[in-house]
């Protein structure tokens, strides 16, 4: 694979009147003959989409013509030019692919009031490796589009000018080989970014920007380089300082919600470095607030590539955090309606939401916590490690946006209930040393036990109920043969204290007798249990119940079956995948994690196969639009849940 590179040395050889733009020197012709020459060549035809691509950009130099070729083993063209070009290509990037073999006496001049020519022979070496792109300038050569074709004519722009500051709307995108429903939402980018950064723009600038992030969100990957070039081009020499203020912030949101292509990527940093850099940088007008823009757009780039785009329009309290390289703060409600208030930015995830809050209360591993999604309802999602927090705060604002327009359906304030709930995620193993991370996941049980969050029976109530007197009394006196917070009281302040202990559905007059006496004997079986002790087995039990720690999925079967309703319901937990019927709650079919063998998901579905006692596979398929979270909780316990087992 014949790979031609741009030389490193175009910023240092080129005059320069801006820190992102050359004027191209010799070497850029010599380079443009060399990449002509192998684009034509009948052996490297097959390789044209890895070279870099003909330079139609700048004038022809009828001085450096290919006058002669030969192959070598296959892998090498040795090129001879015209005049002498060895200073030039020592210049050249790639050592590897450029190498000046001979350099001589030419044929004389047929002027004769000039001097003798010289020759050079240049050997074109083939690389294994792609060519790392790191300027602006490099990135245009491969992928901008520099011809402008008439009516009548076809014209070539040129390199300089498709990267400097246009004073009016474009008509062509600098990308080349867009369909035409991408080019119109390339020119409509381009308006859109002219309308923000321009001092007489007599729009307002939020909608402008609220244009650009509709369609780069939505668009794939061509849309979103052509929107990162287009304010970076009217950057470029843009004689307004404020305008360049303005294309900083813009880009920086943009930053926020999609990441450039790692063919990008290199070229923004190093425009960024060549702002900061420039000898008139530090002199131009308001330089500190520029500064703060570009080190904060240099700062995220690592952690913009490895994120996946975002799916909502950033919320106006995070555009406004954003305008100020600042970051949101958001509350996480722990148990007991206790919060702690972390301060999130537009580049953090769930998990990196989850580290901060574990590090404010003092809790040294944050793995085996994680971040719920409470609606008002009681409906529970947890968020994966991926998920931005400011992703389902833009979605709330969005939808409680819409609620007002229309409320015959949910009340106008129902978005404005949801909230983020920190909560420990029991498949992962905790440390018997972290006290406030082990009272979190007592407190998170006992509470989820207490609001019967998950079906358990009377008896598992009673249980628990035990356990927990044994934690906070300690050892029972069976002389008296009565529950001490029991002893002395009527009927209603009885019915009161058990259920601190006991779930309310269970306690009522009626079963008050059965209730005191069960729990008497659970209870005088803990004796000689401490309060550590009462914790671990109180945990213990809570983890064996079937459907604890569950987070149901509304599925549905493709066909009638004879077992399965229409519209079931999927709990998924640490035991495994339940099938429960959505009117009874009765458990239909549970398929435990070490018999699941595959699983996966498409946009409509979740599927997985599952081996039975025999040994056969059966496959399961149920219609569901969360099949992407179910794969993603079936894979985190499949990984971490059953080796700790």
């Amino acid at each position: 694979m014949v790979h031609c590179q741009i030389s490193n040395a175009l910023d240092g050889k080129a005059k320069s009147h801006n820190p992102c733009i050359t004027t191209l020197p010799k070497v850029y012709n010599v380079e443009k003959k060399l990449c002509n020459y192998i684009e034509s060549s009948s052996a490297y035809k097959t390789k044209q989409q890895d070279l870099l691509c003909t330079m139609n950009a700048t004038e022809n130099d009828s001085n450096l013509r290919v006058i002669d070729d030969d192959d070598v083993e296959g892998d090498i063209v040795r090129l001879t030019f015209d005049e002498d070009v060895s200073d030039i290509v020592s210049n050249l990037s790639d050592g590897s692919s450029y190498h000046t073999v001979e350099s001589e006496d030419g044929s004389p001049s047929k002027f004769p009031d000039k001097k003798k020519r010289r020759r050079s022979t240049v050997e074109l070496r083939r690389s294994t490796e792609k060519a790392r792109i790191s300027t602006l300038q490099q990135y245009a050569v491969l992928n901008f589009d520099f011809e402008r074709k008439a009516y009548f004519r076809t014209s070539v722009a040129s390199l300089e000018r498709m990267l400097s500051w246009k004073r009016r709307n474009i008509e062509y995108p600098l990308h080349k080989g867009l369909p035409d429903h991408e080019r119109k939402d390339a020119l409509e980018i381009f308006r859109s970014i002219f309308g923000f950064m321009e001092d007489n723009s007599t729009t307002d600038r939020t909608s402008h920007m609220i244009v650009i992030l509709s369609i780069v969100i939505d668009s794939n990957e061509k849309i979103r380089d052509e929107t990162i070039c287009q304010v970076l081009t009217q950057m470029n020499r843009n004689p307004s300082a404020i305008s360049v203020i303005r294309g900083w912030q813009l880009l920086l949101i943009i930053l926020a919600c999609v990441p450039p292509s790692e063919a990008l990527k290199d070229s923004v940093c190093t425009m960024c470095n060549n702002f900061l850099s420039s000898n008139n940088f530090e002199q131009s007008p308001n330089s500190h607030v520029m500064k703060l823009y570009i080190e904060h757009v240099t700062k995220k780039i690592p952690s913009i590539n490895i994120m996946l785009p975002r799916q909502e329009i950033p919320s106006q309290a995070e555009i406004v955090a954003l305008k100020r390289c600042a970051n949101v703060k958001i509350q996480l409600y722990t148990f007991k309606d206790k919060t702690i208030s972390v301060s999130v930015s537009s580049w953090d995830t769930s998990q990196d939401v989850v580290a901060k809050a574990c590090n404010c209360i003092g809790i040294a591993d944050s793995r085996p916590f994680g971040i719920f999604e409470i609606a008002p309802n009681g409906t529970t999602k947890p968020l994966s490690s991926n998920d931005r927090p400011l992703d389902y705060l833009s979605s709330w604002s969005r939808k409680q946006f819409e609620t007002k327009i229309d409320s015959t359906v949910l009340p106008n304030d129902y978005y404005e209930k949801f909230r983020f709930v920190l909560k420990a995620r029991f498949h992962f193993p905790l440390n018997e040393n972290d006290k406030i991370a082990n009272e979190m996941r007592f407190t998170q049980a006992v509470e989820e036990i207490l609001n019967f969050e998950f079906p358990f029976t009377f008896l598992d109530a009673l249980e628990l109920a035990a356990l927990q007197m044994q934690n906070i009394s300690g050892d029972l006196d069976s002389v008296s043969g009565r529950l001490p917070l029991l002893r002395g009281c009527n009927e209603e302040k009885k019915i009161s204290h058990l259920k601190k202990f006991v779930c309310a559905k269970f306690v009522t007059a009626e079963k008050l007798v059965e209730i005191e006496r069960t729990l008497f004997s659970f209870y005088k079986k803990l004796k000689g249990n401490n309060a550590y002790h009462a914790r671990c087995l109180y945990l213990g039990k809570v983890l064996s119940l079937k459907l604890y720690g569950c987070s149901y999925f509304s599925i549905q079967t493709p066909q009638p079956h004879l077992s399965h309703p229409l519209s079931p319901i999927l709990p998924v937990n640490h035991h495994g995948l339940t099938i429960m019927n959505s009117l009874s709650e009765s458990i239909i079919s549970c398929h435990e994690f070490p018999n699941i063998m595959d699983w996966g998901y498409s946009p409509n579905s979740f599927a997985f196969i599952e081996k039975n006692e025999k040994g056969n596979s059966i496959y399961h398929c149920f219609l569901t639009l969360t099949g992407m979270y179910i794969h993603n909780m079936v894979t985190i316990y499949k990984n971490v849940e059953l080796p700790n087992q």
